[in-house]
């Protein structure tokens, strides 16, 4: 009812860090795996889907949050808390999460490479238009783009084949970047 671990399993000690389950058991959940966000802020206990599922009583799926390791070092989890009722009283909730940082990482790459150009860096058609709808939803004026050719990419294609082409975009592609603000 108060946060406090229970019970706790080999892979949830081997994630955290800890050898020994003692280490956890009877220590509040929230203050040692769930204490601060990745920046480093606290977390409260209010604040905490960890706990509010216990308070509230409402199972809750967390994904965009981080568990603290014993050695201070935290990673991306996806975790689930349900809590648990004995004659309609919620007497604590079950834990359960996995390391989501890979699943992370690819989920980044694919949001990376949906907004830009996969050779170049810079951003794509889709982010474009993605741009020009926010743009003008907010009236942010005056904004510029620059739409260009690179004259005889063809032949530098033709002649000296298509890593000499791309080696060329590259280069269009980090004078834009270096000229132009990052916004």
């Amino acid at each position: 009812e108060k946060g406090r671990c229970t019970f706790v399993n080999a892979s949830s000690l081997s994630l955290l860090g800890y050898t020994d389950e003692d280490e956890l058991l009877g220590k509040n959940i929230q203050t040692t795996i769930h204490p601060k966000r990745r920046d480093g802020s606290p977390v409260k206990f209010e604040e905490c889907p960890l706990y509010c599922a216990i308070e509230d009583g409402v199972g809750v799926i967390m994904e965009n949050e981080v568990f603290w390791r014993k050695d201070g070092s935290y990673f991306d989890v996806l975790a689930s808390a349900f809590p648990q009722k004995r004659e309609g009283r919620t007497i604590g909730a079950v834990i359960t999460f996995t390391d989501n940082t890979e699943r992370k990482l690819a989920q980044d790459r694919i949001e990376y490479l949906s907004l830009r150009d996969q050779l170049t860096g810079l951003y794509n058609r889709n982010y474009f238009d993605q741009a020009l709808t926010r743009t003008q939803n907010e009236g942010v004026l005056p904004f510029s783009i620059i739409v260009s050719d690179v004259n005889g990419l063809k032949l530098t294609n033709d002649i000296f084949g298509h890593s000499a082409g791309d080696g060329l975009l590259i280069d269009i592609a980090r004078t834009l970047t270096h000229h132009c603000p990052p916004e």
